[in-house]
């Protein structure tokens, strides 16, 4: 990975990458019905808006008038009084995330009035509290079969107003206690979360959604998207800890990152109001929320820096927005999804100065270097190896030396025929030589090669070299004796 850091912009870091989403957002805004669909030109919708206006809020230091004069204009129409438009759980759980970044910003409360503010507030909360399940978890509309990614995005906007609101309606506290509840029950023994449970999946819902059980089953199964979504709403429980739950799920996720430095795309697929729908999450940004947000990695981490790395290398250059995965379209919430999280790590980089950043660099290399497979270092210089050349090279470089050894041994056999002195003594005594000298020889690069394959049985260079050359040895006495 090329990391490139400029010292004349500390403090800049992915500036121009958020500035071009902010722009490819405003390009894409419905100018007739003011406000955003999940891509460009077709109608918009809650949930979108609502994502969009939370993720321009979040990028306020980089908002103008003019912006700042057109969000207004989308929340009047998208998000005061939701009920114009909010259908299913994940639309009115934005819409409260959006309003209550909405009632934190000056700018916006001295353009829409404080009261429709809060009014539409209440209406949120009043509607997520009367549709969660008899389970304690969110489907999209209420009775439908509860799902981790609903569950965790109700209480994430539940949890920001009661903190707002300092614990006291008790009402709300017992909504929020159930939910965690049904989540902390189907979190999985490897850590991670998958969006609904096994034993849910029924013969009557097989048969609503026309799907068969093997299909079904990868909803079950833990994925990125639905732990990063998981642990964000247990960390923000205003009321309560989960230490121990949001540890196992951390664990998860860094066991599963990708050697491409990101998670793979979750698919849900389910059914809203009788009809079945397909879901995309970008699991890469919710698992990156998740380690940052919650303070368990960094942009000293590995995990961190080839995460963001990735994530970075999907931004659309040209027109701004972001795709989930190289072969996706651009899409409103993978651009919100990603500006949010590059906004928690470019405030620790942006207090980075070059000498610190260049250590972190050198510190994350030598921690790949160690842990990376097939390279060997003398003095200050390392060689680096994959292990398809590694293993070529040892091949190759061993038949070269049997080859060798053989000619050796026919060159030596005539020098001492025509010296005169071939006796059985100096042959046996030269040829031993040889083979040993040889041997040895043939065993350096399959010392590396057995070190890094056996990395964890290899705790040091004196076992690798007692693997190989115990072999070597072996071979050599049996074709010693075969020649004599």
């Amino acid at each position: 990975m090329k990391i490139d850091y400029n010292c004349e912009r500390a403090g800049k870091l992915f500036e121009d990458e958020i500035r071009l989403a902010i722009d490819w957002f405003i390009n894409v805004r419905d100018e007739q019905a003011m406000g955003w669909a999940w891509v460009q030109f077709i109608a918009p919708n809650e949930q979108n808006t609502a994502e969009v206006i939370s993720a321009l809020l979040e990028s306020s230091s980089y908002l103008n008038d003019d912006i700042y004069d057109l969000m207004s204009i989308s929340i009047k129409e998208w998000l005061i009084n939701p009920t114009r438009h909010a259908q299913t759980s994940i639309d009115w759980a934005w819409v409260l995330i959006a309003l209550c970044k909405v009632q934190k910003n000056k700018k916006l409360t001295a353009i829409i009035p404080v009261e429709d503010v809060e009014a539409s507030i209440d209406n949120c909360v009043d509607w997520l509290i009367n549709n969660q399940n008899s389970d304690g978890g969110w489907s999209d509309i209420k009775n439908d079969l509860s799902g981790t990614a609903r569950t965790s995005l109700a209480l994430m906007a539940l949890n920001q107003l009661m903190k707002k609101r300092n614990n006291n309606n008790q009402n709300l506290k017992k909504v929020i206690q159930k939910g965690v509840k049904w989540l902390l029950s189907v979190q999985h023994t490897d850590g991670g979360w998958g969006n609904v449970r096994s034993t849910d999946i029924d013969r009557n819902y097989q048969k609503m959604i026309n799907l068969p059980y093997a299909d079904l089953k990868c909803q079950c199964n833990s994925n990125a998207s639905c732990t990063g979504y998981a642990i964000l709403a247990l960390y923000d429980v205003p009321f309560s800890a989960h230490d121990a739950a949001i540890a196992k799920g951390i664990n998860y996720l860094k066991n599963t990152q990708k050697e491409f430095g990101g998670w793979e795309v979750f698919s849900e697929v389910g059914v809203r109001a009788g009809s079945k729908y397909t879901f995309r999450h970008f699991s890469t940004t919710w698992a990156l929320k998740a380690l940052l947000y919650t303070k368990n990695a960094d942009y000293t981490d590995e995990c961190i820096l080839t995460g963001i790395n990735y994530l970075i290398q999907l931004q659309d250059n040209h027109y701004g927005g972001w795709k989930s995965s190289h072969d996706a379209d651009n899409y409103t919430w993978a651009t919100c999804n990603a500006v949010e999280t590059i906004l928690l790590v470019k405030t620790q980089l942006s207090e980075v100065k070059a000498k610190q950043f260049l250590q972190i660099v050198c510190d994350w290399w030598n921690l790949r270097r160690k842990d990376g497979n097939f390279s060997i270092e003398i003095g200050r210089t390392i060689f680096a190896f994959n292990s398809a050349t590694c293993l070529l090279f040892c091949l190759v470089f061993s038949v070269m030396m049997i080859l060798i050894i053989s000619s050796t041994l026919d060159l030596l056999h005539v020098l001492l025929t025509r010296l005169n002195i071939e006796t059985e003594n100096n042959k046996n005594l030269v040829t031993g030589v040889i083979l040993v000298v040889n041997c040895f020889i043939l065993g350096l690069p399959w010392v590396i090669f057995v070190k890094n394959v056996f990395k964890k049985e290899m705790d040091s260079w004196i076992a690798s070299f007692g693997w190989v050359y115990g072999i070597i040895t072996g071979f050599m006495l049996a074709f010693y004796q075969i020649i004599l």
